[in-house]
C-alpha cells in the first residue's frame, strides 16, 4: 500500500494506469465516463462525435475526463460538446446512427451513497471490473439527436 493507503499505481491494468496518469487520482465518475467512451468508441471506431450532459461542476463534470480518455473525442478535436447539467449521460454519433448512454440510477445513487475518500478507489475499481450492461443504459437514437 502506498502512503495514502491505496495500491501501488503498478498493480492497476494498463489502461487504468493510463487514466490514473492523466486525471491524477481514480474516481468513480471518471471511471463511468471511461466505460460510456469505450462502449461508444466499440459502436464507432472510426468517426465519433459525443454529447455530454454532465456540466461543469464536480463530481459528475468528471464523467468528461473518462469519455475523452477511451473515446478519442477531445476539446481540441472538437468532436465533443459538454452541456451544463447534472446528469450521468451522454450521446454519441458517427453521423449515420447514434446512441444515449446513460448510468443506471441505482449505481448512481450507490457511488453517491457510499464513495468517501476513503473508499473512492475501492468503489472505483469495482465500477471498472463490472459488466457495462449492469453499469449502462445504451438507447439507439437518431444521429441528429446525437450532435
Amino acid at each position: 500500500m502506498g502512503a495514502s493507503g491505496t495500491k501501488p499505481i503498478a498493480c492497476f491494468s494498463t489502461d487504468l494506469e493510463a487514466l490514473h496518469r492523466l486525471y491524477g487520482h481514480l474516481r468513480a465518475y471518471v471511471i463511468l465516463g471511461m466505460r460510456m467512451g469505450q462502449v461508444a468508441r466499440e459502436r464507432y471506431p472510426l468517426r465519433i462525435y459525443a454529447t455530454l450532459y454532465s456540466g461543469s461542476r464536480r463530481p459528475r463534470s468528471c464523467i468528461a475526463d473518462g469519455v475523452q480518455f477511451s473515446s478519442c473525442c477531445t476539446l481540441g478535436k472538437a468532436n465533443i460538446r459538454i452541456q451544463e447539467g447534472r446528469e450521468a449521460r451522454a450521446r454519441f454519433t458517427d453521423c449515420r446512427t447514434g446512441i444515449e448512454i446513460t448510468v443506471k440510477s441505482e449505481v448512481l445513487e450507490r457511488i453517491d451513497r457510499e464513495a468517501r475518500a476513503e473508499n473512492e478507489e475501492s468503489v472505483s475499481l469495482e465500477a471498472y471490473k463490472a459488466r457495462a450492461e449492469d453499469l449502462l443504459s445504451i438507447t439507439s437514437i437518431e444521429p441528429w439527436m446525437a450532435w
